[in-house]
């Protein structure tokens, strides 16, 4: 649930910046922000393990980059590539120490969303295809926090 209500702040929090954003960049903003938590120590390591327990909370690395499967699809789906409007979506109090590291990654263009995921040390051993997802490990996170 803690990536699902990430992700719902950052859409709020995109929506009082009046920064358009889109489900891609959502599930990217969520990993980066989370990282980003993890190396400034804004979520503990105990925090984090005890929210890797839940299956809705993984990270998975694809093609096109690391993302939380099934994070929003559905509930904002009909966008597909397009911004999301949901003016309702409102930030959380107790995620707002997050903030400045969201607003620095909504000023981001999206392709540097993929490349700067692309060069977490998961993807060093990826398979050859073109389609795979693997699954992040908790130590993942960490090695990825700590060379970013």
């Amino acid at each position: 649930m803690f990536m699902k209500r990430l992700a719902y702040h950052i859409l709020g929090r995109s929506n009082e910046l009046q920064l358009p954003i889109t489900n891609f960049q959502i599930n990217k903003l969520v990993y980066f922000t989370v990282v980003y938590a993890l190396k400034e120590k804004l979520i503990s390591k105990n925090h984090m393990e005890m929210l890797y327990q839940y299956p809705n909370n993984h990270f998975v690395a694809t093609e096109l980059g690391t993302i939380v499967p099934n994070l929003l699809d559905w509930e904002f789906s009909k966008f597909g590539a397009y911004h999301i409007i949901a003016p309702e979506v409102t930030t959380f109090k107790d995620l707002e120490p997050h903030n400045p590291i969201i607003d620095k990654l909504l000023n981001q263009i999206e392709k540097d969303y993929i490349q700067s995921s692309l060069k977490a040390p998961i993807y060093k051993n990826k398979p050859k295809s073109n389609n795979f997802e693997i699954p992040y490990t908790i130590d993942d996170l960490f090695n990825h926090a700590k060379v970013i």
